[in-house]
């Protein structure tokens, strides 16, 4: 036959199938991509949308939620995405709350509970200017299990914010959150049983200030025997204030095990708004990690390990991550317990004293505090004039950590996603370095991650202003450093993703491609371009018929 009859043929066939499709509106098709061109969209909307947080449930599941402002005002939203990336609400996600928000935004919490569920704990302004706090537990189906408004956590004329939920042992809910002023500031607890009862009353109890001090800034992991373990900083009410590391285990009842006055971390001031990191050590004890510059002008990282009673197993002040006090400024630690190498690695962001140049290196902690990767750790990615930030990392199956950043490659606001994968010994495991986790050069904030402890796989979500504004989009990364559903292909035209590029691919882009046009996202943006238009089905027969004809 002659080719160029037969490609004439195609042509003619895949454009009828575009135009018998358009007559009908077809639901998108969208799952985990296997192109860093071509990231999930989780929501493309005017008016920008804000703050994503990330949860992996254990099906492998991913929650993602985040603060939608295409009406004008703030909605908290939420999108669930099963195991292959696929979204479960529809375009839009599932509205959570369309309560009144502050037009200004403060931090919230997700996370995955062993169901499936997600449990969200958000502030807003329904009852009181000042802001309260809310909980929702949501189950996979989108069912309100606590109700369609949620259970109200506090309601007071104190302003409240930044609330923190994890799963105690024994299946409870803890929230913690800061009380900033009046009535009574402190540091706020409650727990919740799966059937949405409070255990501490309708307001909480105080479980750490002393009634004048202002408390925050507060993570939790879960411990042994339904307890939790919390840091925070002291008192933030101004910059003269002890704002020390402080953490205690609390019991079932709320009451403190590591004697009546929490432990004291660092018992010098680490900077304002400074968030300390927190993991479980495996047992009933906890690691933390912080920055602070008590070494003058220069920034540390450093790491303590507290024991079951609480003890100091690391030095007092902690171990540093790094000896170079001269030249080198480290801050915003990524910290990742792992058991099966019985160590501690943390990742920062690594920069010249003048903090005009950034890298990232990291450190790997044995248990009993001794520095793995020699003095001053191992610089992973260079100190350079490329912008580095938002250091996150994940403990993989097996004895390797995985790190994920923000690199911004030019002079311009935009960031690509960039991956790696060290071993124990602090070697590359990820062919070439370094991956792309989002090749696609635009303004980028926040980068959650979450993990799927079973499979390995990563989960990123980020902002993201390719389009104009900030939209959220999403990328999972295999623990071999692949893209999209482990084992599918890398091939744009193959997309549905089911290892052949036939015409199924043609119908799932073009229902893709329909959905876009419709509902404004660029889900069908194949040329990205910034628009969903014509072109795009150009761009897509085009990339299909060279699949067809010469493979990808």
């Amino acid at each position: 036959m002659n080719h160029h009859v037969s490609r004439s043929v195609h042509v003619q066939s895949a454009a009828a199938a575009l135009l018998a499709l358009a007559l009908t509106a077809g639901s998108a098709t969208a799952q985990w991509s296997s192109d860093p061109m071509q990231n999930l969209a989780i929501v493309v909307a005017p008016g920008g949308q804000e703050l994503p947080k990330v949860a992996s449930a254990p099906d492998n599941a991913t929650w993602i939620s985040w603060f939608d402002n295409r009406t004008g005002g703030y909605q908290v939203r939420i999108q669930r995405l099963d195991a292959a990336g696929n979204p479960t609400f529809g375009p839009a996600g599932l509205l959570v709350s369309d309560h009144p928000q502050e037009s200004f935004l403060v931090d919230y919490d997700l996370i995955a509970d062993r169901d499936g569920n997600a449990v969200l704990v958000f502030t807003d302004t329904r009852s009181d200017p000042n802001r309260d706090v809310y909980a929702y537990l949501i189950s996979p189906s989108g069912e309100f299990l606590w109700g369609e408004d949620g259970l109200t956590l506090s309601d007071n004329s104190a302003f409240e914010a930044d609330p923190r939920v994890v799963q105690a042992s024994n299946g409870e809910y803890v929230f913690l959150w800061p009380r900033l002023d009046n009535p009574a500031p402190g540091l706020y607890m409650q727990r919740v049983g799966p059937d949405g009862a409070k255990r501490f009353g309708e307001e909480g109890i105080v479980v750490a200030g002393n009634g004048t001090e202002q408390p925050a800034f507060c993570e939790m992991v879960a411990s042994d025997d339904g307890s939790v373990i919390a840091v925070w900083v002291r008192d933030t009410r101004t910059f003269l204030s002890p704002r020390y590391l402080h953490a205690q285990k609390f019991d079932l009842d709320g009451n403190p095990l590591w004697s009546p006055d929490p432990v004291v971390v660092q018992p010098t001031s680490v900077p304002i708004a400074h968030r300390p990191s927190i993991v479980s050590d495996g047992g009933a004890g906890a690691i933390i990690a912080w920055h602070d510059a008590r070494l003058s002008n220069i920034f540390n990282v450093w790491v303590q390990r507290l024991g079951d009673s609480g003890e100091l197993l690391f030095p007092a002040g902690g171990v540093q991550v790094s000896a170079n006090n001269t030249d080198r400024q480290h801050f915003d630690p990524a910290l990742v317990f792992s058991p099966e190498s019985s160590s501690i690695y943390v990742f920062w962001n690594e920069r010249n004293g003048a903090q005009s140049q950034w890298g990232v290196s990291g450190q790997r902690i044995s248990l009993a505090g001794a520095r793995l990767w020699g003095p001053q750790g191992i610089p992973f990615i260079g100190v350079n004039s490329i912008n580095k930030l938002a250091i996150r990392a994940a403990a993989l199956p097996g004895r390797d950590a995985a790190v994920f950043y923000l690199e911004q490659p030019g002079a311009g606001p935009g960031h690509r996603v960039i991956g790696l994968r060290v071993d124990p010994l602090g070697q590359f495991v990820w062919p070439g370095s370094t991956i792309e986790v989002s090749s696609i050069v635009s303004p980028k904030g926040r980068l959650p991650i979450a993990i799927h402890p079973a499979s390995g796989m990563v989960k990123l979500v980020w902002e993201d202003q390719r389009s104009g504004n900030n939209d959220i989009y999403a990328q999972n990364v295999n623990p071999d450093g692949t893209l999209g559903v482990a084992g599918g292909p890398a091939c744009p035209a193959d997309y549905d993703d089911d290892g052949q590029v036939n015409s199924n691919d043609i119908s799932a882009f073009l229902s893709a491609w329909l959905d876009s046009v419709q509902n404004g996202n660029l889900n069908a943006d194949f040329d990205q371009s910034g628009s969903v238009n014509s072109n795009d089905i150009s761009a897509f027969l085009s990339a299909w018929l060279d699949a067809v004809h010469t493979g990808c």
